[in-house]
Parts: C-alpha cells; sequence; structure tokens
C-alpha cells in the first residue's frame, strides 16, 4: 500500500465538482503558494513542483495533482473526496482560485515517471468561483433590478 500525503496551501485552477475534460479526462488541482520545505518535500519525492509568478496568475510555487476518470482498461475511477472545513461533504460548489485547501495525495512510479494522484481535498476557506468575462468599472452603468415600463413607439 502506498504511502498518503497532506499538505496545504491555495487551489488554482480547480476542477474537483467536475472533471477537466481539456486533454484525458481528470479531476484536478493547482496546489499554490506552496512554502519552501512543502516544495522541497514534493521535490525529494520525485515530484515536478514549478513556479508561478505572473501577475495575473500569482500560484508562486506549485503542484499540479490529479486524479483520471478512468483507468487505461476504460473502468471507471471514484471521483476524489472533497469535504469542508468540519470534515462535511461537499456541496457541489465551485472551487475559485485562492481557496485555502488539504491536499491529500499518493505517489505512484511508472515507466513514465513519478507522479502525485489526487485522493481526497479539505475546503479550508472558500472563495467563490464566479465567472466573469470583464472587469469592474468603477463608476459605469448598472443595470437596475427595478422593472422599467417601456412604451411601445410606433413606427
Amino acid at each position: 500500500m502506498s504511502k498518503n500525503y497532506i499538505i496545504s496551501g491555495e487551489a488554482f485552477w480547480a476542477s474537483l465538482v467536475q472533471p477537466n475534460t481539456k486533454y484525458v479526462p481528470s479531476w484536478q488541482v493547482d496546489v499554490g503558494n506552496l512554502d519552501d520545505n512543502t516544495a522541497k518535500m514534493l521535490k525529494d519525492l520525485g515530484l515536478n513542483v514549478r513556479k508561478c509568478d505572473k501577475e495575473e496568475n500569482n500560484r508562486g510555487m506549485f503542484i499540479t495533482l490529479k486524479r483520471k476518470v478512468a483507468y487505461q482498461s476504460g473502468e471507471q475511477k471514484s471521483p476524489p473526496i472533497v469535504k469542508d472545513s468540519q470534515n462535511n461533504p461537499w456541496n457541489g460548489m465551485l472551487i475559485g482560485n485562492g481557496s485555502k485547501i488539504n491536499a491529500k495525495f499518493h505517489v505512484y512510479t511508472n515507466s513514465y515517471g513519478t507522479f502525485a494522484e489526487l485522493d481526497a481535498v479539505q475546503v479550508v476557506k472558500l472563495v467563490e468561483y464566479a465567472r466573469s468575462d470583464f472587469d469592474t468599472v468603477e463608476g459605469g452603468y448598472t443595470v437596475s433590478n427595478e422593472s422599467n415600463d417601456l412604451e411601445e413607439i410606433a413606427l
């Protein structure tokens, strides 16, 4: 049986409610802003720790943890367990970037290298995911919640 590890960090690009299907379908999360000791421990396990300090996407040192949806045989895997800070089952809300999480994983090695498979995530502090195509504009027009009476204009 493989050993389980738990790391703490911030969630980025979490696909834990629904799998990411862009490439090989998998549940995944980037665990970012890792401290130096955690990053060293992960590197010592043979895992790929990366660094991203772009202003618009600052994840610091991070690792991508994945769990494929299916085995090579096609048999379906169970999704990773997701719980809240009190160990209650997750309610299905999407987990936004910057959420504080604990991630449980195990390490395996095959002919392609050494990898971490995601087993569970505990959401310690949720940042709700909110999709927006634009930044807000201070002082700009906002839609009123009041209903407007529109006049029909005859042409």
